[in-house]
């Protein structure tokens, strides 16, 4: 279930980043850092949950960030293309890890 809403960004991502004004071609290669963007993401939240003992406030923040995104994606004009994309970045970013939760 937590998996739904990068599903749909993840599958129609190329349409999205070609809404900004992108190419095609550049629409896939925007494509390419968004695997990398999520392992950062579940990597580093894990490590300042650990490392902070504060799982909750992290996960929280984690939390936050697709709805900035969409935010991003729906108020800023169409010819900030960089702030857009930040924005779709965003949203795709994948939900905090489970395991976060079970460190002591």
């Amino acid at each position: 279930m937590r998996r739904i809403a990068s599903g749909g960004i993840s599958t129609f991502g190329s349409l999205i980043v070609r809404d900004f004004g992108y190419s095609n071609f550049e629409a896939i290669l925007f494509n390419i850092p968004f695997g990398v963007i999520q392992v950062l993401v579940i990597i580093g939240s894990g490590w300042l949950a650990t490392r902070f003992q504060r799982k909750g406030l992290v996960i929280a923040a984690v939390s936050t960030l697709p709805a900035l995104g969409t935010i991003f994606m729906l108020t800023i004009p169409r010819q900030h293309k960089g702030v857009l994309l930040f924005g779709y970045y965003l949203v795709g970013r994948p939900p905090p890890p489970s395991h976060a939760q079970q460190v002591n």
